[in-house]
């Protein structure tokens, strides 16, 4: 008998063991998301860059993102990931717009 009752809980010690592995979160998926959002930010002013494009203020939110996500807060960091790539966005797209852009001379008729 006494075998039995050492059986069966060594039995529920591992089963239990078994089941409270790593389990998916809410606070696991908004890292992740976080994690995602910033790549993508990372991605585009990798590209606004090399287009030299790049607004002065992009990086430094860009820097306030990834610390919002070491410390942990993932939906402040996806929130400025998100308005990084607004802005990066936006400036290619002024960069694009402004191609040939130059001076422009009034005609003077005599």
């Amino acid at each position: 008998m006494k075998t039995t009752w050492v059986i069966a809980i060594a039995l529920l010690a591992l089963g239990g063991c078994a089941t409270t592995g790593a389990r998916p979160t809410a606070a696991s998926a908004n890292n992740r998301a976080a994690d995602q959002a910033i790549a993508k930010a990372q991605a585009a002013v990798a590209k606004t860059t090399a287009m030299g494009a790049l607004w002065t203020t992009t990086a430094q939110d860009l820097k306030k993102a990834e610390q919002a996500r070491t410390a942990g807060k993932s939906a402040q960091a996806i929130r400025l990931a998100n308005e990084v790539l607004q802005q990066t966005e936006l400036a290619q797209a002024q960069a694009r717009s402004q191609v040939n852009a130059g001076p422009s001379y009034p005609v003077i008729h005599n």
